[in-house]
């Protein structure tokens, strides 16, 4: 082996001038075999994902607006919960859940704001027939009030004065009947006196006295309308055939029971009943011609109504 060794390098090639291009070349590429290395090395690591601090904070903005506007629509604050989801309807355009809260809170908002209406003007004539009222005008004074009841029928204060002012101007009226029976009589000429041959007491039989009683009952099958009866020119009730339940998102109408009765001069006069129920589109007038309310009587009128074929039966005893 060393003399092997010894001649590999007596040979000349070992002596030999190795030029700079050459020997910087070979240093050249062995550089560049080792960055290649290194980039196939670095290129297998996984990359580190950069954070996106715009979208973390718009992703948090989206959903502090949808937590408030969900609390204010809790609390009842319809605009203010219109106004949180419409911010976040400019964030997030393409939200089907954002579009379809912005369209229910629309028609709330409309509704709001029609019932703001007839609410404003159905306190205009309630404060009107305030007025008539106390100035014992009493006649004005119900129909004031049954128009602010027809706007606004969760009016208590409406349907309490308009029951008083009913009261009143039927007063009024028995008061002014009495007035002229009374006059009439004064008018008479007294009869001549009855000499009596006997001792007996004759017991005489008093008719009966006092204002008639009208009632009027339906049971109602539906959600939706009014009734309103009439006794010549006294106005029995204007009811409602609906209550409404819950609130907000959940308010809905149910049938309800009505039976209202109320005391009327004595008198013969036709019965008007009207029926309106909008969605099926039923307007019903019926009049009971010519019925007796004797003094001390008591009426009962009962309506029933079948939805399926739309008929009523009227039944007064």
């Amino acid at each position: 082996m060393r003399k092997t060794l010894d001649g590999v390098r007596a040979m000349p090639l070992w002596r030999r001038f190795v030029p700079p291009p050459i020997f910087f070349s070979i240093i050249g590429v062995l550089i560049l075999a080792l960055v290649i290395v290194v980039a196939n090395i670095r290129r297998k690591h996984p990359t580190i994902p950069v954070v996106d601090k715009v979208a973390e904070a718009r992703v948090a903005r989206e959903k502090q607006l949808r937590q408030q506007g969900n609390q204010l629509l809790r609390q009842g604050r319809v605009p203010d919960a219109f106004a949180k989801f419409d911010q976040l309807a400019k964030i997030a355009p393409k939200s089907p859940y954002v579009a379809d809260i912005l369209s229910k809170l629309s028609q709330l908002r409309q509704r709001e704001e029609s019932s703001k209406q007839v609410v404003a003007l159905a306190k205009s004539r309630f404060d009107e027939g305030m007025v008539f009222f106390n100035n014992k005008q009493f006649p004005e004074a119900v129909k004031a009030f049954e128009d602010a009841f027809h706007l606004d029928p969760n009016s208590d204060d409406a349907a309490n004065y308009l029951k008083l002012a009913q009261q009143e101007a039927d007063e009024e009226a028995r008061q002014k009947a009495a007035a002229r029976l009374l006059q009439n009589n004064n008018t008479q000429t007294a009869p001549p006196p009855v000499t009596t041959t006997t001792r007996a007491r004759v017991q005489r039989v008093q008719p009966p006295t006092g204002p008639a009683q009208m009632t009027m009952y339906i049971n109602s099958p539906v959600a939706d309308g009014y009734i309103q009866v009439k006794v010549g020119a006294d106005i029995i009730g204007h009811e409602n055939l609906w209550v409404e339940t819950g609130r907000f998102l959940l308010k809905r109408k149910v049938p309800r029971e009505v039976s209202v009765s109320k005391e009327i001069t004595p008198k013969t006069a036709d019965v008007d009943i009207w029926v309106v129920i909008p969605s099926l589109r039923v307007e019903e007038h019926h009049t009971l011609p010519k019925v007796n309310f004797a003094p001390g009587s008591a009426h009962r009128l009962t309506v029933v109504f079948n939805p399926q074929n739309k008929t009523f039966n009227y039944q007064m005893n």
